[in-house]
C-alpha cells in the first residue's frame, strides 16, 4: 500500500505527512479515500473489502481492527499481516501471522499458498493471570503406592506397573522410608489416595487403601485393585470400606 506515498517524496513534510495519513487510517473508507486514482491501491482495496467482508459474516467483524502499521517478516510475508491481542489492547500481542505464498516453495516444498500465525505462551499465560483466569487444579497422582522395606518392593512395582497400564496416574517412594515420613510425602505429592505394601499386606495378597482426607483405611486383593480404585476414584472409600 506504499503507492499512497509516491510523489511526495521530493518533499519531506508532505511525505511525513502522507506517511501519518496512511497509518492513521482505520477505515476502508478512509483507505477509499487513499486509494483514489491509483490501481495497484484499488487493486489492494478489493483484497480489503473480500477479507473484512468474509471475517464480518462470520461473526468476527467486532473483533477487527485496521492498522497499516503492522510490519512483519518482510522477507517471506505475501499478503495480509495480522496481530491478535486482548480486547483492551493494553498487553502485548498474543499472536502474530499472515499470509505467505511462496515460503513452502522457498524451503523446498510444493508451491502451496500459506497462511499461519505463532503464538506466545508467556504472554498467553501473563494475560490470564492479570484477569484471573487461571483456574485452580491439583495435578497430582491418583494414588501414592508407600512401599514399607525391601520385602514389599517388587510387589508394590508390580501393581505400580499394572495401574498405569490401567490409566492410573501413580507415583511411588524410591527410596524405603517410615510410614510417617512417606505418608506426608504422598499428601505433598498431591494424592487423595495412599497405597500401603508392608510385609504384612503382601503375605495377605492384600493392598491397604488409605484415604490421605479422613485417614479412613480398607484392604482389597490385590487381584481385584483396578475395578476397586476405579471405584474408589468415582465414589470415595465408601466403595471398599466394609
Amino acid at each position: 500500500m506504499t503507492a499512497a506515498l509516491v510523489g511526495t517524496a521530493c518533499d519531506p513534510e508532505k511525505t511525513l505527512a502522507a506517511a501519518r495519513t496512511f497509518a492513521a487510517t482505520r477505515s476502508l473508507e478512509d483507505l477509499a479515500t487513499l486509494a483514489a486514482g491509483d490501481a495497484a491501491m484499488l487493486a489492494r482495496l478489493e483484497e480489503w473489502n473480500h477479507l473484512l467482508g468474509t471475517l464480518k459474516s462470520m461473526g468476527f467483524g467486532e473483533c477487527i481492527v485496521m492498522d497499516l502499521t503492522i510490519v512483519r517478516g518482510l522477507a517471506y510475508y505475501t499478503g495480509f499481516v495480522f496481530e491478535a491481542f486482548e480486547t483492551g489492547g493494553e498487553a502485548r500481542a498474543l499472536a502474530g501471522g499472515g499470509r505467505y505464498d511462496a515460503l513452502v516453495k522457498k524451503l523446498g516444498g510444493p508451491d502451496l499458498p500459506a497462511v499461519g500465525f505463532g503464538m506466545g505462551d508467556v504472554t498467553l499465560r501473563d494475560l490470564l493471570e492479570a484477569k484471573k483466569l487461571i483456574p485452580a487444579y491439583a495435578d497430582g497422582p491418583d494414588f501414592f503406592v508407600m512401599v514399607l522395606g525391601p520385602d514389599a518392593r517388587n510387589a508394590a512395582l508390580e501393581d505400580v506397573a499394572n495401574l498405569r497400564r490401567a490409566g492410573f496416574r501413580v507415583e511411588y517412594n524410591l527410596r524405603d522410608g517410615k510410614f510417617g515420613k512417606l505418608a506426608q510425602q504422598a499428601e505433598t505429592a498431591g494424592a487423595k489416595y495412599a497405597l500401603v505394601y508392608g510385609g504384612e499386606e503382601v503375605a495377605k495378597g492384600v493392598t491397604k487403601v488409605r484415604s490421605l482426607t479422613d485417614r479412613t483405611e480398607a484392604e482389597i486383593p490385590r487381584t481385584d485393585l483396578v475395578p476397586a480404585l476405579r471405584a474408589v476414584l468415582e465414589e470415595g472409600m465408601r466403595a471398599i470400606l466394609p
